[in-house]
């Protein structure tokens, strides 16, 4: 039996926007009514879980889980911390889907779980989160700066060696960094290297040898990924996209939750 969730945090004040209300029942569904085996789990993990009851959204997994909290780690500095931590606490095997990451073929998630680590494709050394010597004094010695990070909008574990060995390095770097933050460092890049750069250095499989934002060129799925900064610029963009994602629950054969907001 392997896990798969989603995971989702509603900071104090925050709005949960339309767009990103679709796109996560959109990921649910996907894995809950199309890709999940049998013995399957499909879970959300949050901080949060009386906010999603509310919305109606527990309705599209089979559990709830809000993970432990006594790691020393910042959510303020790392905005990923709640799948991290679901990562750590559900036992293997057990893959992450992001809420902006639609699977779209039964190939991914069979891909998925041959390996012992995945991740879902090659990111470039050339950004700045990337820095050989941003981190490095937050590191233990042996980490190795120069290997390609991997993208973590989807990553999982096929055992629990392989998952204790990335979560001990990530929550370890995390922790030290919690600890001693450097406010010159963009807080998205602790996250990224958190994330990606340690899931590089342990030597994950990849679905994709590299991507970014839309459809992969195989078609078999689908990452809002850094198209979330353009709805950001351009708010009528979220409406568009939540009336893209109800429009591809339909094509699917989905019924659209009743509990989302109407798209006008």
């Amino acid at each position: 039996m392997a896990t798969f969730f989603n995971s989702y945090r509603i900071e104090p004040g925050a709005e949960f926007e339309i767009y990103k209300q679709y796109s996560l029942a959109l990921s649910a569904l996907l894995l809950l009514k199309r890709w999940a085996q049998p013995a399957d789990r499909v879970v959300l993990v949050t901080d949060t879980p009386d906010h999603f009851e509310r919305h109606g959204f527990t309705s599209l997994y089979d559990d709830v889980i809000v993970p432990k909290h006594d790691d020393g780690c910042s959510n303020d500095l790392f905005f990923a911390l709640t799948k991290l931590r679901g990562l750590r606490d559900i036992p293997a095997p057990v893959y992450s889907i992001d809420w902006d990451l639609f699977v779209l073929h039964q190939s991914i998630i069979d891909q998925m779980r041959i390996p012992p680590a995945v991740g879902l494709h090659y990111d470039c050394l050339c950004n700045r989160a990337y820095d050989p010597g941003l981190f490095a004094r937050w590191l233990q010695p042996e980490f190795d700066l120069t290997i390609r990070p991997i993208n973590c909008g989807i990553v999982g574990f096929a055992d629990d060696v392989s998952k204790n060995k990335y979560c001990d390095l990530a929550f370890d770097f995390m922790r030290r960094y919690s600890e001693a933050p450097d406010d010159s460092i963009e807080p998205s890049h602790a996250q990224m290297f958190a994330e990606q750069s340690i899931l590089g250095h342990l030597g994950a499989d990849v679905l994709y040898d590299s991507g970014t934002s839309g459809y992969f060129e195989d078609l078999r799925c689908y990452h809002l990924w850094g198209n979330k900064i353009w709805f950001d610029k351009f708010p009528d963009e979220k409406r568009n996209q939540a009336a893209w994602t109800e429009a591809k629950m339909r094509h699917l054969g989905f019924t659209v939750p009743e509990f989302l907001p109407p798209v006008v």
